[in-house]
């Protein structure tokens, strides 16, 4: 598949998790952000990369908006699902992602489309969605896995610890290493 396909079928995806988010699903944000995260991440590293030499203004342009679009998930994502602020968050991050996708579908994949041959896009393709499906799965793996378990210390403990570390080594020990005369 070639990559501007691919970058316009996960932007199908990203407005149907948008329709589910104002639903009111719970997970819908969550999964959101791991789709976000994960295709902003391969346009930056490999997409971008690609095709800047064909038009730097707009991928610089893109790059920016990245930037405010990661910005307002952060501030969608720390919003109370119930309070007041978090449909206007929802609701600018929205805004801001579309209209990032609009502008590159409008002016950006066209320029590429006509400028790079297909067998180059279709290799492009092939590494973006690879690089892609790694993103999610790191995401989703940093979301569901418990924290390790952290061993409470006390004072005791700690007291413990230094006691052992000050201890003078025992004399059995001594006899293994050799003297100096």
């Amino acid at each position: 598949m070639k990559a501007t396909e691919l970058l316009k079928r996960q932007r199908r995806c990203v407005r149907a998790l948008f329709s589910r988010v104002e639903v009111g699903e719970l997970e819908a944000l969550r999964e959101l952000s791991r789709v976000l995260v994960a295709q902003l991440a391969v346009e930056r590293e490999l997409f971008y990369p690609a095709v800047m030499h064909l038009a730097q203004n707009e991928v610089l342009e893109s790059w920016d908006n990245h930037s405010l679009a990661l910005k307002a998930l952060s501030r969608a994502l720390a919003a109370r699902r119930r309070g007041k602020t978090f449909r206007s968050r929802v609701e600018v991050l929205k805004g801001v992602v579309l209209n990032l996708h609009a502008a590159e579908e409008h002016g950006l994949f066209a320029r590429v489309e006509s400028n790079v041959p297909d067998e180059r896009l279709e290799s492009l393709g092939q590494e973006m969605e690879e690089r892609f499906f790694q993103q999610l799965r790191r995401l989703w793996e940093k979301d569901y896995t418990p924290p390790a378990r952290r061993r409470r210390t006390t004072e005791l403990t700690r007291i413990a610890r230094v006691q052992r570390r000050s201890r003078p080594p025992s004399p059995e020990s001594l006899q293994h290493w050799p003297r100096v005369a």
